[in-house]
Order: structure tokens, then C-alpha cells, then sequence
């Protein structure tokens, strides 16, 4: 008899990411949201959907989650993980995949808290201001600063809201843009630093690691794995200290002064796909590890290259580069086109600018 796992979501698309993890672990996958979702209610790898109501109390849903008799648990992304965390407080005896409490994630989340954070651990990052609008203190932020520098909203992913300016000129331009669209939320101005762009993922239980891996981009739709436990290491007092539980995603630069952290992704991340197929689940290792934690340390690491979906795909169908796709690479690309309903949701969803 298959094991069950439950699925709480608020995002669809990173929700998928999760269930395709728990599905290949061998899980019956069922989905409780209080959005509609086309995409999920009809995913191969969902054997039940469930819409909630829009308004539901903790414990009308520590009930419903009762009714199921899960084995595991999992929020799909960071308001589900910060909602399972407070229902863990109400039975901590149900199997909750590993989350931390809500007011931590947006701690993490939020981009200017993660800085003070890290600053406060003695972890390098970029230096940072916060400017507020009408944005009057430009001239001693860029003082503080200099260019060129990088202008983010302090949420954001897949670097929506992030500018690049090189110079005064496109800074006043920046700013004047965004005065003049009424924008009444803080803007972050961050130094530029030159180096290597790298991602760390990790799943941590009470503020132990458990697995890790260190990748780099080749190129947009190509990644390449390493083994960097340097750069895992340089996080896991934050981590430690915090007793964070749960999956994240770092974004660094490795410069030659050391490394860079730069923000913090506390939920699945877009591509971790790619460390499911080349050997790391960070999914079942959360679920092994939630009772005993064992540090990753040397062990839990992947090495090699990933293509994702997109490119495989080209390079199936073409006589002179199929030859260079790898064995990850072509399992991934194959899991994709095996669930067309949420393929062409997305693209449905693309074309008319829903994503």
C-alpha cells in the first residue's frame, strides 16, 4: 500500500515541484488550497483535490489535515510552511514536514531583513540601504553606496523587480519612474558585486543541515553542480543559531574577497528538479530527518550538469546535439511532457500574461 503524503498550497507552480518529489518517492498525493487550480486538480500525479474555504480557522483545518491520516505533511511553499508550523504547535504529534514559524520565513523572505540578519552573524553581503518614498534621501544613498549598484523590491523571485544602473543619470531615471507610478513601498539599493553568481540549496531540521548542493548557471537553461562545502558551511551558523526547518535557496556571489550572500528563498525553489534527478531529493531527505536530524556534512552532495526541460527537449528531437544530453537531463525533460495538463495550462497562462 502506497504511503500518503498531503499537500497544502497556496502557489500552484512551486506546489508542482513538490508533488513531482513526493510522487517519485513513492507517495499517493493529495492537495488541499483555497485556490482554484486547473493545473493541480488534474496534475497525473494528484490523486485528490480539495478546494477550502477562502476563510477556514486553524483548527477547522488541523481537522480536516486529521481526516486524511497523511503520512508526511508538506506546504508547497512559504504561507502554507508558515500555517502547518502553527498547526504543528496545536499536535506536534502529526507528521509535519519540517517548517519554521511565519514571522522566520518573511524574516529570511524579506530582502532587507535577510541583510540584517546576515550582518548581525558576521556573514558578508553586499552593503545595503533601505530608501523610502519620495525617495529624498537619493544623494547620501549613493554616497553610501557608489555605482554601479542594484535597485530590488524587498520580495521578489527569478529576478522580477531588480535594476541594474551604472551611473546618476540612470539612477534619477529609476527614481523618477518610480515616484511618478505612485509607488509607496520601500525600494532596497544594494552595492554591485563583481564575482561569480552561484545558488546554495539546503533542507534543515531545527536548525541542522541535512542535505546541501552548490550550483552555477552555464548558461540560461544549463547548470552545473559542485562540490563547494565552503559555501555551505558559511551559513549553517545563521541556520544553527535561527534553528531554521525547512527547504531553502541562496543566492551568492563568490568574489575574491570571499563569499557574497545576497538573498534567501525559504520554500522549494523553481529548479530543484535538477538536484531530484541528479540524486538529491531535499524532499525525502526533510521527511527522513524530521524526528532525528543527522548533518549533512561531507555526504549529502551532488556533482555534474543539468539541462533543463526547455533545451532537453530541442536537443531530443536534433540529430547533432541528442548525443549530449545526459541520463538527469532526459528523465526530466520526459516527466514534463508525461503531465501536458499543467504544460499547457502554463503556456496557456504565459500567453495571456497570468504567470
Amino acid at each position: 500500500m502506497k504511503k500518503k503524503a498531503l499537500v497544502l498550497v497556496d502557489d500552484e507552480v512551486l506546489a508542482l515541484k513538490g508533488i513531482y518529489a513526493l510522487k517519485n518517492s513513492g507517495y499517493k498525493v493529495s492537495v488541499l488550497t483555497k485556490k482554484e487550480s486547473v493545473a493541480l486538480k488534474h496534475c497525473r500525479c494528484v490523486s485528490s483535490f480539495c478546494l477550502l474555504p477562502a476563510e477556514i480557522s486553524n483548527h477547522a483545518l488541523l481537522e480536516k489535515i486529521r481526516s486524511y491520516r497523511a503520512d508526511i505533511i508538506f506546504p508547497a511553499d512559504i504561507d502554507s510552511a508558515g500555517q502547518l508550523y502553527e498547526l504543528s504547535l496545536l499536535e506536534p504529534n502529526l507528521p509535519f514536514f519540517p517548517c519554521s514559524s511565519g514571522e522566520l520565513l518573511d524574516a529570511l523572505d524579506n530582502k532587507n531583513s535577510f541583510v540584517s540578519l546576515l550582518e548581525s552573524h558576521g556573514i558578508k553581503c553586499p552593503k545595503s540601504v533601505l530608501l523610502f518614498p519620495p525617495f529624498s534621501e537619493s544623494d547620501k544613498t549613493l554616497e553610501e553606496i557608489g555605482f554601479p549598484l542594484v535597485a530590488k523590491d524587498l520580495y521578489g523571485e527569478c529576478g522580477r523587480g531588480v535594476s541594474f544602473i551604472n551611473s546618476r543619470e540612470e539612477f534619477d531615471r529609476y527614481i523618477a519612474g518610480e515616484v511618478s507610478h505612485g509607488r509607496n513601498d520601500p525600494v532596497q539599493i544594494q552595492e554591485f558585486i563583481v564575482g561569480e553568481i552561484f545558488g546554495l540549496n539546503i533542507c534543515a531540521v531545527n536548525g541542522v543541515i541535512c542535505s546541501w548542493s552548490v550550483y552555477k548557471k552555464l548558461d540560461e537553461d544549463t547548470i552545473l553542480f559542485m562540490d563547494r562545502f565552503d559555501i555551505c558551511s558559511a551559513i549553517s551558523k545563521l541556520i544553527s543559531d535561527l534553528k531554521y526547518s525547512g527547504l531553502a535557496n541562496f543566492d551568492l556571489m563568490v568574489s575574491k574577497d570571499g563569499v557574497y550572500f545576497i538573498e534567501c528563498n525559504p520554500r522549494v525553489w523553481y529548479t530543484i528538479q535538477a538536484d531530484r534527478f541528479l540524486g538529491l531529493n531535499h524532499i525525502e531527505v526533510g521527511i527522513s530527518n524530521r524526528v532525528s536530524p543527522v548533518e549533512a556534512g561531507n555526504t549529502a552532495k551532488i556533482t555534474g550538469t543539468y539541462v533543463f526541460p526547455k533545451k532537453s527537449l530541442k536537443m531530443l528531437i536534433n540529430p547533432m546535439s541528442v548525443w549530449k544530453l545526459n541520463y538527469p537531463s532526459l528523465r526530466g525533460a520526459l516527466e514534463v511532457v508525461s503531465d501536458p495538463v499543467m504544460q499547457l495550462t502554463k503556456i496557456f497562462r504565459e500567453s495571456f500574461g497570468k504567470y
